[in-house]
């Protein structure tokens, strides 16, 4: 066992889905990735909703169509309000997760998801506003040496 940066002690079964999303995940939210494992762990649904976030994210990151990975979440053997922990996790975590829960509840989307749709998406927007000025910052200063 590995503590984490909060000093509590990490398995070697979170160490590896902490690694496994922080490969697919963009570098700012790999710290909410953590914690959400961590937490996940413990919560009601015993961190099964985080490895089969884990699976759906990865497919999309291979380029699997959204039919493919609704159909995976679709034949989980789970109830409803766990489908829609994986969906929300997928949302908050994989880079084409806005895209994927727009698909998803495109016909039966509540104010309260698209009120969290709306607020990652524009968290998503500020985080490549950023990194595009970080990108011409670099660039700049490359032209200047």
């Amino acid at each position: 066992m590995a503590k984490n940066e909060g000093g509590e002690y990490v398995t070697k079964e979170l160490y590896q889905k902490i690694m496994r999303g922080t490969d697919i995940i963009r570098e700012e939210k790999q710290k909410a990735w953590i914690v959400t494992v961590i937490k996940g762990a413990k919560s009601f649904y015993d961190g099964f909703d985080i490895d089969d976030s884990l699976v759906a994210m990865e497919m999309l990151d291979k380029g699997e169509d959204f039919s493919t990975v609704q159909k995976y979440v679709k034949d989980l053997v789970a109830s409803d309000s766990f489908k829609e922990s994986v969906n929300n996790l997928i949302l908050k975590f994989s880079d084409s997760g806005v895209e994927y829960y727009k698909d998803t509840y495109k016909d039966c989307m509540s104010k309260k998801q698209q009120e969290l749709l709306e607020c990652i998406e524009n968290q998503n927007k500020l985080m490549d506003e950023r990194k595009s000025k970080r990108l011409e910052a670099n660039i700049w200063l490359e032209d200047e040496m």
